[in-house]
């Protein structure tokens, strides 16, 4: 048995000091920053910066800051400073 370490970036992600996997997905067009996603699908053109998401699912246009949880968030939200 071996362990998979997966994930898909797709094209136009922009990517700053971030630790990515196992299983997570990237859409296009989003920049991530000094984040860790994990087992987490992020859309497309969503903003990431000092966040730690395990579990996530993050909608398309969606900007985050300095969240550090498991989090479900529609399109075009904002979400700043959960822990």
């Amino acid at each position: 048995m071996t362990d998979a370490f997966q994930y898909v970036i797709d094209h136009g992600v922009t990517l700053t000091g971030l630790t990515i996997g196992p299983n997570a997905s990237i859409a296009a067009g989003p920049s991530v920053t000094t984040s860790v996603v994990r087992d987490s699908i992020i859309g497309g053109n969503a903003r990431l910066v000092n966040c730690t998401l395990s579990n996530s699912m993050i909608g398309d246009r969606v900007t985050l800051e300095q969240v550090r949880r498991e989090v479900t968030v529609g399109d075009d939200a904002e979400v700043h400073g959960v822990s």
